[in-house]
């Protein structure tokens, strides 16, 4: 009877370790990569995650959004911002935007944040600001 109650605890307490995903809000991320492309050097997107509002700098204009994170579960609602334009910027900061409302989960990896469709593909990789 111990030995099956001591098993029980052992076993809820490593279930509990899985699925417990780290919470996202207050946190603050720089974008490095989009599918598998890394940002030039000259522009700078931000992410900050707070209180269920997303927002930052798209690279050119300011951006928000609403976010909603359930364990490794991650949606973003469809990002609004200011309309001014930036000579070689817009590309990166359209596809950014784009793929905000296509993520679908999370993951942590080697102290960076991964958003993932889906699929299960990784859209975008942020490191810590």
């Amino acid at each position: 009877m111990k030995r099956t109650i001591l098993l029980s605890i052992i076993l809820l307490t490593l279930c509990a370790a899985c699925s417990a995903a780290p919470t996202l809000n207050g946190t603050n991320w720089n974008l490095v990569t989009i599918d598998g492309v890394d940002i030039p050097a000259n522009v700078e997107v931000t992410l900050t995650l707070k209180d269920g509002k997303a927002g930052g700098n798209a690279g050119c204009n300011g951006y928000g959004s609403e976010y909603v994170q359930k364990g490794e579960q991650l949606t973003f609602t469809s990002a609004m911002s200011t309309m001014m334009y930036c000579e070689g910027i817009m590309e990166v900061e359209s596809g950014y935007l784009a793929s905000l409302p296509q993520i679908r989960f999370y993951k942590m990896e080697g102290g960076k944040l991964l958003l993932l469709d889906d699929s299960f593909s990784t859209r975008l990789i942020f490191a810590p600001q």
